[in-house]
C-alpha cells in the first residue's frame, strides 16, 4: 500500500497520523530505555548493536511526524 502524502490527507487523518507517530515514539523510547538498562547491566557491548537499530527505526517516524505537523499547522493558518 502506497503511503499518502500529507497534502492529500484530511485534518482528521493528519491528527490520527500525528497521534499514532507520537505513540510509536513513546513505545520506542520505553523499549530503548529498558534495553539500555538491561544491556548495561548484563552485556555492555550489545548497546553498540542496538543503538543504531533504534535510530534507524525512530528517525523515519520523527521525520514523518514533522511533515504531518507542518502540514497541519499550514492548514490551521489558512483557516
Amino acid at each position: 500500500m502506497a503511503e499518502e502524502k500529507p497534502e492529500e490527507l484530511t485534518i482528521d487523518q493528519l491528527k490520527k497520523k500525528d497521534k499514532d507517530a507520537t505513540t510509536l515514539l513513546i513505545v520506542l523510547a520505553i523499549t530503548y530505555s529498558v534495553c539500555l538498562i538491561g544491556f548495561l547491566i548484563f552485556k555492555p557491548l550489545m548497546v553498540g548493536i542496538f543503538l543504531p537499530l533504534f535510530l534507524v527505526t525512530g528517525l523515519p517516524i520523527v521525520l514523518g511526524r514533522k511533515k504531518v505537523r507542518e502540514e497541519w499547522k499550514k492548514r490551521e493558518n489558512i483557516v
